[in-house]
């Protein structure tokens, strides 16, 4: 027979006695804080306990009710959307909703001895603050929209801890600041067209042991933002023992349209684990594209 859980303390080092009917002998086990479970006792003998340390046992205890209740309250108090075309302000609701389920995770997190001490509801910035009976000050901050927290540190004073409090703001606010900066000159870049052509030859290298390169020409514009492209034939010829050089031969196809789109550098990606092709350059002689060779190499 399985063995049985008979008593469970709530003393830090967690004392759990097992009864077990096998041959008539009885038996005390001491489980410590941490660590994995015995090998002799099944998982699906108990499933409620989890098998997860004590500490986070008795935390569960104290701090799943208000977790419970938090999500009772939001699903009692939520309002039916009953109007059509207003995805913006469900999309709204959506994300007031998981900000709100963030914050208490946040404040299980922390628990009830720390207290609020600075907030950016802009940058989803919250910093919570504890100082003991002893004089030690701890603080907590959380950013963006993540339950896990940016620190958790102790300091020597709440002086310390708020001039490291500053310093982690003014970084907050400059990566947001250069995370929006960039996004607007993205945005402007794909705003305009792109520099591509019919005609254009575009290359691409990739390889691990060895250089390849495969080359393909614009055959269509599609739209402003994507062109349908046609790999091409290439002549190659050696230069050394596994090694060579090769260049495009235009109008002659060996692969079947496609169709990609332009990013914001004139680049188009040409495979799906991350090759990417550029225009390659040329110069006229007598009328004639003439394009530099392209030196590869080869592995067996």
């Amino acid at each position: 027979m399985w063995p049985v859980i008979t008593s469970l303390s709530s003393s830090p080092s967690c004392t759990v006695t097992h009864t077990f009917e096998l041959r008539g002998l009885s038996r005390h086990k001491r489980f410590p804080p941490t660590g994995y479970p015995p090998p002799f006792i099944p998982r699906s003998a108990h499933p409620s306990l989890s098998w997860v340390p004590c500490h986070f046992l008795r935390r569960r205890t104290q701090r799943g009710d208000d977790l419970l209740t938090h999500k009772e309250h939001s699903v009692n108090t939520a309002k039916p959307n009953t109007q059509s075309g207003s995805e913006s302000s469900n999309a709204m609701q959506v994300s007031n909703s998981k900000q709100a389920e963030v914050n208490t995770l946040r404040k299980a997190f922390v628990g009830q001895k720390y207290e609020v001490k600075f907030t950016d509801d802009s940058l989803g910035a919250v910093a919570f603050l504890q100082v003991t009976e002893a004089g030690a000050v701890y603080m907590i901050g959380f950013s963006g929209k993540r339950a896990k927290p940016d620190f958790h540190y102790r300091f020597r004073s709440t002086k310390h801890a708020d001039r490291y409090q500053d310093s982690w703001h003014k970084g907050l606010v400059s990566r947001a600041t250069a995370k929006a900066e960039r996004k607007a000159e993205k945005a402007a870049k794909l705003s305009q067209p792109h520099s591509l052509e019919v005609g254009d030859v575009l290359v691409s290298s990739w390889g691990y042991e060895q250089t390849n390169y495969d080359y393909y020409q614009v055959t269509r514009l599609v739209g402003k933002q994507s062109v349908e492209i046609r790999e091409l034939a290439q002549q190659a010829a050696e230069t050394g023992f596994l090694q060579g050089e090769c260049v495009p031969v235009q109008g002659r196809f060996k692969g079947e349209p496609m169709v990609k789109r332009v990013n914001e550098n004139g680049t188009v990606k040409v495979r799906s684990w991350g090759v990417w092709a550029y225009k390659k350059e040329s110069i006229k002689v007598a009328g004639f594209e003439i394009f530099k060779p392209d030196n590869y190499t080869a592995y067996a």
